[in-house]
């Protein structure tokens, strides 16, 4: 009986292909919107919003309690950063960290995600 081994990358390839790799040492890591909302609702961490205000049609429900960057010295508990994108929200994050807060993570997917995942919204 002869047997013929074949290599099966393909269903490997598309399996990982949605994986996001590892932020790079250093720089914060993410929370999912749906994690970000649990963790607020049950005052496991704290959800700050760094848009601009200008730029806030709607916010985080204010049931959540979340708070300005300027409201956070001294705070030792988990935060969770919300900006319009990522990309907004890591530097805050880093200045977060340095100042002795967090630990500090990124919603990921910004307000967007958070807005499209129909988590609890209000007007600003």
């Amino acid at each position: 009986m002869l047997i013929t081994a074949t290599t099966h990358a393909r269903w490997e390839t598309s399996l990982f292909s949605g994986v996001p790799s590892c932020p790079p040492l250093g720089a914060p890591g993410l929370t999912s919107p749906r994690a970000a909302y649990q963790a607020a609702l049950w005052g496991r961490a704290r959800l700050v919003d760094v848009r601009p205000h200008g730029a806030r049609d709607s916010v985080v429900h204010p049931d959540l309690a979340p708070r300005e960057e300027s409201e956070l010295d001294g705070c030792a508990g988990p935060v969770i950063v919300v900006g319009e994108s990522e990309q907004q929200a890591a530097p805050v994050a880093g200045r977060l960290a340095g100042r002795g807060v967090g630990p500090v993570t990124v919603l990921a997917g910004g307000f967007a995600r958070w807005a499209q995942e129909q988590l609890p919204t209000a007007r600003a």
